[in-house]
């Protein structure tokens, strides 16, 4: 029963991680903030997003800085 409660629970964490929603990369560069949507995404396609928008903004600013956030 614990077996099955354990590999219950361990599905129910993978289920939820893999889930695609919306999130907001927010960015401050150049002393101005701006917000980009990434939508229907998961969580680690959105980190990935993010970073490669981040990556574009330090051509600009080298220290552009991003954050991820859910909507």
């Amino acid at each position: 029963m614990k077996k099955a409660l354990v590999t219950f629970a361990v599905l129910g964490t993978v289920a939820l991680a893999g889930c695609k929603k919306d999130w907001i990369c927010e960015c401050t560069y150049a002393g101005v903030t701006t917000q980009a949507e990434i939508m229907d995404a998961t969580k680690k396609e959105a980190k990935e997003g993010c970073a490669k928008h981040e990556n574009n903004l330090k051509n600009f600013d080298p220290n552009a800085s991003c954050t991820l956030k859910s909507k």
